[in-house]
């Protein structure tokens, strides 16, 4: 007996079964970061802990007195053996200052330094992490922002940990994330970074990193150095933590950390056209970026498959019902929830591993936002001169 009225109708719903086979394994990968996250807490396969190596913490930070007033004193009370922590001031005019010499008094493994003004060829961001790396005593540097706060006393430790694992190992890449709140422009930039991260973290665990957080990561000192930094890339205004990770990473030397305690929570911006720009900046970062492509196809793709998957449904469903074959329409619409419980599923078991809130109907929501979202950043970075993301040499 022929379950199909026609070709159309056949055709269609061979399309959304291809496309639903994709997208179900897709959606049962969100729950990959979870299974990271388990191993790494030590619940399938404890091991010793190695010796923890000393570390340097770099921070830089433009007029942030305030931020660094609240989050510096849960990074300098880490309670690890041998850590420094060093702020680099880039031309703030706010009580910055001020600030760093009050928590210096409190604080001896507390130091600071400054860009010069002079600086004419390189972008500002690049400057102060380059001080930074020379003003280091120790090899392992952690960066972070100021406007960063460990989640754990035993953030240092966890990422310590990771540093120490292998002699081979010269990065490790954290988990960051906005402070949860409960506006919806908190809820969607937290799950836009979330939903990066559930791809980058595990991708970076098996290839050469793409790119990275730039508020919880390590990186050694000897291969800044012996790399010479931020050649190549110097006079662009953002992705200086990115593209060094991208310059610098191989299968071999890069790890993940991602036991609960090496987490590290970020202050929302503090107006929605920053994250905006943020976006709109990276669209010019990315064409650096090397080894990109089998990432940037796996993200594209990804991204669609909600789209896709919906589409087809639609069209598949919709025919059947529409010729009366309500088996095969019924059929359809059980394979489509079968999806739409999986992936519910899959991406809340690695939020709440994460310590982020569950998202359902928001899930859905958002992830079919992801591509208008990007065509916004590509449509506002086309309008803007080339000029417009590079230090201007006067």
């Amino acid at each position: 007996m022929n379950l199909f009225t026609n070709s159309l109708e056949l055709t269609a719903c061979a399309a959304f079964m291809l496309v639903w086979a994709v997208a179900l394994y897709t959606a049962l990968s969100y729950g990959k970061l979870a299974r990271m996250v388990k191993k790494s807490n030590g619940e399938d396969s404890p091991e010793p802990s190695p010796v923890l190596p000393p570390l340097t913490v770099v921070i830089t930070a433009h007029n942030q007195g305030e931020q660094l007033h609240r989050n510096l004193p849960h990074i300098l009370e880490q309670d690890y053996e041998t850590f420094e922590v060093v702020v680099v001031n880039n031309h703030s005019t706010d009580e910055t200052e001020d600030v760093l010499k009050i928590l210096e008094l409190k604080y001896p493994h507390l130091s600071h330094t400054f860009t010069p003004k002079s600086a004419r060829y390189i972008s500002q961001k690049r400057l102060s992490l380059t001080l930074g790396f020379r003003a280091a005593r120790y090899d392992w540097v952690i960066l972070t922002e100021a406007d960063c706060r460990p989640d754990s006393p035993q953030w240092l430790s966890a990422l310590g940990r990771e540093c120490a694992a292998s002699p081979a190992r010269q990065i490790v890449l954290g988990y960051a994330n906005y402070t949860p709140a409960s506006s919806w422009f908190a809820r969607k930039i937290i799950f836009f970074r979330l939903y990066n991260l559930m791809m980058l973290l595990p991708y970076s665990a098996r290839h050469a990193a793409y790119r990275a957080d730039s508020a919880n990561m390590a990186f050694r000192k000897s291969l800044f150095l012996r790399n010479k930094g931020f050649t190549g890339h110097v006079n662009l205004i953002c992705g200086a933590e990115e593209l060094l990770v991208n310059r610098n990473s191989s299968r071999s030397n890069t790890a993940v950390a991602l036991h609960r305690r090496s987490f590290i929570r970020q202050e929302l911006p503090p107006a929605k056209r920053l994250w905006k720009q943020e976006r709109m900046y990276y669209m010019e970062t990315r064409k650096h970026f090397r080894h990109k492509w089998l990432f940037r196809i796996r993200y594209h793709i990804k991204s669609l498959l909600p789209w896709w998957c919906l589409l087809t449904f639609a069209t598949a469903a919709g025919l059947s019902y529409l010729h009366r074959n309500y088996p095969v329409a019924a059929t359809v619409t059980a394979f489509y929830l079968i999806y739409i419980i999986a992936k519910d599923i899959a991406f809340n078991r690695s939020c709440r591993a994460l310590g982020e809130k569950s998202y359902h109907l928001q899930l859905f929501l958002f992830e079919w936002a992801i591509p208008l979202w990007n065509i916004s950043a590509w449509l506002a970075y086309k309008t803007h001169s080339r000029y417009h993301f590079r230090k201007k040499i006067i």
